[in-house]
């Protein structure tokens, strides 16, 4: 079996953006508690996921929320995985980075190799209504540049929507954009919710 990336759900399905698109509200509400780490059950997870892989490189901490908004837990995260995988990132919405700089520093000495951001529109303000960031402290190309004086790689995972990127010259200014701030990374993926007022 080829298995790339091991998938860790931190926190529970709060968020304090409201994206539209999320896919998060495809599925049952969970409810909105943190359950107890339960150290068997993840090293027993992480033997699995090590026996029957074959070229296993990625752990990804990601959530049906917002895992910025449980920083113990993906702490508890990075100390169990203790360096057993060579690339451990993050996905976030971004907008707890610029006041939590320094406990991802210290998640980048644990092991944090790249944060991934979720965006919709190169023009901050266009992309904060999209994903309905209520936080007017929020900027998207600043927190890359933060995020990168922290040392870490990052990518950003544009979602395409009618309202937002959508067209063929949208995606060369993402790009362009990319380039110009030094993003090392960009994916994208096109939402079915495809006009967002």
């Amino acid at each position: 079996m080829k298995t790339h990336t091991f998938s860790i759900v931190v926190g529970t399905d709060a968020c304090n953006a409201a994206c539209p698109f999320c896919v998060a509200k495809m599925t049952a509400s969970e409810v909105p508690k943190v359950k107890d780490f339960d150290r068997r059950k993840f090293d027993i997870a992480c033997r699995i996921v090590e026996a029957a892989s074959d070229g296993l490189i990625t752990v990804l901490l990601t959530g049906k929320g917002e895992p910025m908004l449980y920083p113990k837990q993906i702490s508890q995260y990075l100390m169990e995985i203790d360096n057993r995988f060579p690339l451990i990132e993050l996905q976030t919405n971004g907008t707890l980075i610029k006041d939590n700089l320094e406990l991802l520093q210290r998640w980048r000495d644990d092991g944090l190799t790249l944060v991934c951001i979720s965006m919709t529109h190169v023009e901050e303000a266009k992309n904060n209504k999209l994903m309905g960031i209520r936080d007017r402290d929020y900027h998207l190309w600043e927190t890359v540049e933060l995020l990168q004086e922290t040392g870490l790689n990052v990518r950003l995972n544009c979602t395409m929507l009618k309202s937002g990127i959508h067209k063929p010259v949208d995606a060369e200014r993402v790009i362009t954009k990319c380039v110009m701030a030094g993003v090392d990374q960009l994916t994208s993926v096109r939402s079915r919710c495809l006009t967002v007022s």
